[in-house]
């Protein structure tokens, strides 16, 4: 099913541990009860700009979580949860290199690795 759907129970049940000071997520959510629910039905016309200023940085999320499982696939190889997390945080690590690793070249910048500063 969709996404909209879901967005209810979960805000619910993460009220019930969390206090939620503020919910950011893609338009696939923008439904008018999801809304209603966190009680945004008119922040969005009178706020437009911070409205979606919160959108643009949902989306830079999806966009590199989309580029991460491009570059190294969409499944977790491993079984437990402590491996997955592993796993996880060594992709992100890897797709943060490979972006380091593109702007250097792209700028020209040549870094000089066995002259550390003492």
């Amino acid at each position: 099913g969709g996404d909209s759907p879901q967005f209810g129970p979960l805000e619910k049940k993460t009220a019930e541990g969390f206090t939620i000071n503020g919910v950011s997520a893609d338009l696939a959510y923008s439904s008018r009860n999801n809304l209603q629910l966190v009680a945004n039905t008119h922040y969005f016309q009178l706020n437009r700009d911070e409205f979606m200023d919160h959108c643009h940085k949902r989306s830079n999320i999806e966009a590199t979580n989309a580029a991460i499982k491009r570059k190294f696939g969409e499944t977790l190889k491993s079984k437990n949860p402590t491996a997955q997390a592993n796993e996880l945080l060594a992709k992100i690590i890897a797709y943060n290199l490979t972006v380091v690793i593109h702007e250097m070249y792209k700028n020209g910048i040549n870094p000089d690795f066995l002259h550390a500063r003492e």
